[in-house]
């Protein structure tokens, strides 16, 4: 058994399923709060471009 390789390969599977039980969790508690901020703030940020670049 490799230590690097074995410890690569932990490492990137502790960050990958910590970024995963972020999204997940982020994704509950969103639909638990159902908060009509978040979608104000998206609809904000989707329409900012178009009126940062005019005559487009």
């Amino acid at each position: 058994m490799k230590p690097n390789v074995s410890n690569g390969v932990i490492i990137f599977y502790l960050a990958l399923s910590l970024a995963t039980a972020t999204l997940f969790v982020n994704s509950c508690a969103n639909m638990v709060k159902a908060d009509p901020e978040p979608v104000a703030a998206t609809a904000a940020h989707s329409t900012a471009p178009d009126a940062v670049r005019p005559g487009s």
